[in-house]
């Protein structure tokens, strides 16, 4: 889990999702947790090595 859904445009809904993470150490540990764990699929490192192989398998189409 990496956050609390609300409907768009509730700032009342909102409200209460925020005081809800902020009085409850272990759902705000529990998000931030979830959250670094789906960030760390976005890293530009294995984006980088994917595109370097793209590239380099284009590289060496072309000379054949």
């Amino acid at each position: 889990m990496t956050g609390l859904a609300v409907p768009p445009e509730d700032v009342g809904a909102l409200a209460r999702a925020i005081e809800r993470i902020v009085g409850d150490d272990v759902l705000a540990e529990r998000l931030g947790r979830g959250a670094r764990t789906r960030q760390a699929r976005f890293a530009p490192e294995p984006h980088m090595a994917g595109l370097a192989t793209i590239f380099a398998g284009l590289v060496h189409g072309a000379r054949a």
